[in-house]
């Protein structure tokens, strides 16, 4: 019987091997590197955390389960888009343990929002963000000259456009 197996191994007076926590953590890390990589995971985001140190930390979530995931300051800043709360995502990253908690966790490097909206979403951000900066205020635009006083053409240097100025 296989208990009785598991009981007469564990009696004996040197076991065969005996792990650490860290050990069984970064093998299955190395495990994790070798065998998967990375990989593109779509879900919709929960929890969202920005901490002040500039990274993110969120879950991503579908109908079936559940997993961490963590985007680091500077992968954060190339995003053109604001992360929020219930917006679906594709991310790509590696799949790692965090050992302090022994939790599976994605390591995101991209996150892109998913569908058909997802280039409305980063136009209507950065355009909320520019207008919070005041750049849409009436007092801050500049009426144009009546006669221009410089004029670029913008051509190859074959256009016949540079010999017609």
């Amino acid at each position: 019987m296989p208990g009785e197996r598991l009981v007469s191994e564990a009696g004996t007076a040197e076991p065969p091997h005996v792990y650490g926590v860290g050990e069984v953590l970064r093998g299955l890390n190395a495990l994790l590197e070798e065998r998967v990589g990375r990989l593109w995971i779509s879900g919709e985001v929960s929890d969202l955390r920005r901490p002040p140190s500039g990274h993110c930390y969120f879950t991503l979530k579908d109908a079936e389960g559940t997993l961490r995931a963590a985007l680091f300051r500077g992968d954060a800043r190339r995003l053109p888009f604001e992360l929020e709360d219930g917006l679906d995502v594709l991310v790509y990253g590696d799949l790692s343990v965090y050992a302090p908690r022994g939790d599976l966790q994605l390591v995101a490097r991209h996150v892109e929002p998913r569908g058909a909206g997802a280039l409305r979403l980063a136009f209507e951000q950065l355009r909320r963000r520019l207008e919070a900066e005041g750049l849409f205020a009436p007092e801050r635009k500049r009426k144009p000259p009546r006669v221009p006083t410089c004029i670029g053409v913008v051509a190859s240097l074959e256009s016949a456009a540079l010999r017609d100025v």
